[in-house]
């Protein structure tokens, strides 16, 4: 058997392509240097711009636009169970370059009864609420009236992804009222499809801390203390609400009643009427 002598191999020669060396490093260096700037630039132009922009605050209604929400509530008190089903009708009457006038025509049904109310609600871009309603129901309630989460959440010009708001609740009187605090999570950017259409929407997440009611009764006074949670959705650039969904349990104590009830709430928007 003949062996065959083992040879080595000569040592490559420097490909003219590949400087090597002090300055072949340098090469490399801003070789890597220019990689990482494509990917970052990459980056910028592929993810969508709606998660890094800024999420504008502010109501952008047009005059004469009307709006239908369907709610599903759902509550349960002890063995007791209730669904219910309502429609809401929001129709913007004018704009005094400050103040949108709405009104509000909600119809339900109690116990197979229908019924329908209608209400005139005064609401600034920035979110200040009032509901205009009968002389003696408006004294009863006082700044109640106000919608203090709306108003706190448009009480800034934006927010961005990511951003969490402590919104303080000290609203009505001595007769009705709420006190504690919801936290607000801008939590994405997103398509929301619903019987209207297909929307963007901000979607903010919703959770309270020691949240408590009292309402005098003619047997005395009632006090209920309520965790809460859920979603909202509103249409970017408008703030125009497009969907939410909602989950609520209450401990009531009072004179004439001691229990607890679940509530959950989910409405939708399902036709939407522009000028």
């Amino acid at each position: 058997m003949t062996e065959t002598p083992l040879t080595e191999n000569p040592p490559a020669e420097p490909s003219p392509h590949v400087p090597t060396g002090r300055f072949g490093k340098k090469v490399y260096a801003a070789v890597a240097v220019a990689v990482i700037v494509i990917a970052l630039v990459a980056v910028v132009v592929f993810v969508p711009r709606g998660y890094s922009d800024s999420i504008p605050l502010t109501l952008d209604y047009q005059v004469g636009e009307e709006m239908v929400y369907v709610s599903t509530e759902k509550g349960s008190l002890g063995n007791n169970s209730m669904n219910m089903n309502s429609t809401s009708t929001l129709k913007v009457v004018s704009f005094d370059g400050e103040y949108y006038t709405l009104n509000h025509t909600i119809t339900t049904a109690v116990l197979d009864h229908p019924f329908s109310v209608s209400l005139t609600e005064k609401i600034n871009r920035t979110g200040y609420a009032k509901y205009l309603l009968p002389g003696d129901v408006q004294n009863a309630f006082g700044n109640s009236s106000s919608n203090p989460v709306l108003a706190a959440l448009l009480s800034k010009p934006e927010a961005r992804i990511g951003d969490t708001w402590q919104i303080p609740l000290d609203t009505g009187n001595s007769t009705f009222g709420t006190t504690g605090s919801l936290t607000l999570t801008f939590a994405a950017i997103e398509d929301v499809t619903v019987p209207a259409g297909t929307y963007k929407v901000v979607k903010i997440d919703v959770s309270s801390d020691n949240l408590a009611s009292h309402v005098e009764i003619p047997q005395g006074k009632s006090n209920s203390t309520m965790s809460f949670t859920g979603s909202m959705y509103l249409e970017y650039g408008t703030c125009r609400q497009v969907k939410s969904d909602f989950q609520m349990d209450v401990t009531v104590q009072s004179t004439i009643l001691n229990s607890t009830m679940s509530y959950s709430s989910q409405m939708e928007l399902t036709r939407h009427t522009q000028p």
